[in-house]
């Protein structure tokens, strides 16, 4: 994954044999309590609602797959397990996530949208006091009034995960970010680009990124972990898709 105003990674990136895949950004709904965000939602009965249980796993899997966004995104999501990775969604990872009540959805007579919590952790920042990050893999909505009722069970489950910000991961484009946008939630500044490669194939698997590529991508962008532990990822997982930013 890159940042879209790196130039240079991209450009290595291609060179070494990857090609485009899609892009993406994030909503960045504020962690709220019960309360607080029950007052912005209003009482109107005619509002989809937040629900959650083990038994809406096969209504999210049918509206993923069925989705502009599953599209968009080529059925990928932010990995379970590697940092700035995506991986294909399987069913059987919205079930995990039901189970273990992380799966959130919102209902209006049907299933109409839905994410789940991956994980909570604390991040550096430049920002004053601890910084918690809830991060969401991907979400998936209907309509409008759908996103804002699913935007605002992420900030309830966010707080009460004790987040103090989210990550949602969106598809880049007009209709999902202005979405969001009318719902009032933030979204990052810049989406980021993913770009895939076969890991089998000897081009990419054995090219030489060599010290001047390794000192550009220092110098384009501080999101980078280092050549060397994406190389340990891509061969020890050979199905995922994309590296490091």
């Amino acid at each position: 994954m890159v940042f879209s105003w790196n130039v240079m990674g991209l450009g290595q990136s291609r060179a070494h044999g990857f090609e485009p895949c899609t892009e993406f950004r994030f909503a960045m709904p504020d962690p709220v309590g019960d309360a607080a965000a029950d007052s912005t939602a209003g009482a109107d009965p005619s509002r989809p609602v937040a629900t959650r249980g083990s038994d809406t796993v096969d209504a999210a899997w049918a509206l993923w797959a069925a989705s502009s966004t599953q599209t968009h995104l080529e059925g990928l999501v932010l990995d379970d397990g590697e940092s700035w990775a995506l991986s294909k969604l399987t069913r059987s990872r919205l079930q995990t996530a039901a189970d273990d009540g992380r799966l959130i959805t919102v209902t209006d007579g049907d299933l109409v949208g839905f994410t789940w919590r991956l994980w909570v952790k604390d991040i550096d920042s430049d920002e004053p006091g601890s910084q918690r990050r809830a991060v969401y893999p991907v979400a998936v909505w209907e309509s409008p009034a759908a996103a804002a009722a699913l935007f605002d069970a992420v900030a309830r489950d966010a707080a009460a995960a004790g987040a103090n910000e989210t990550h949602v991961l969106i598809p880049e484009t007009v209709a999902a970010v202005s979405d969001v946008a009318t719902a009032r939630v933030p979204v990052s500044d810049e989406p980021e680009f993913a770009l895939r490669a076969e890991l089998t194939d000897p081009a990419v698997r054995d090219a030489e990124w060599g010290r001047a590529s390794w000192s550009l991508g220092l110098r384009a962008t501080s999101g980078w972990t280092g050549l060397t532990a994406w190389r340990e990822t891509t061969r020890r997982s050979p199905a995922l898709i994309l590296a490091r930013r």
